[in-house]
């Protein structure tokens, strides 16, 4: 993946809130072994813009959570899970998130 700023910008937020539906449809959908990968973009999309994935991550976070208690194991999986649980633990609102 292109590096991409972090970025305040209207349209990068705009654009992550339209494509993080697609992402977590992923991740419903996604056979196993490629399930990391729309993990690995939560990741990137948390670090571009923290503010957009505050908003999405009520929405996400119950579903992963299950995905990481079947699968922690899971090699790739388990280890991009923790990397964006990690993410978003810095963030205070996806923090409160999770503690719930």
């Amino acid at each position: 993946m292109r590096k991409l700023k972090k970025d305040g910008s209207p349209v990068i937020q705009e654009s992550l809130v339209k494509a993080v539906p697609f992402v977590v449809k992923m991740i419903e959908w996604a056979p196993l072994d490629s399930m990391y990968l729309p993990i690995e973009a939560l990741v990137l999309f948390s670090k571009i813009s923290p503010e957009t994935i505050t908003s999405i991550s009520p929405q996400v976070t119950p579903k992963l959570m299950v995905l990481f208690r079947n699968h922690h194991n899971e090699g790739s999986l388990g280890q991009e899970l923790v990397n964006l649980f990690k993410q978003w633990s810095s963030n205070e609102a996806c923090r409160q998130i999770m503690v719930q």
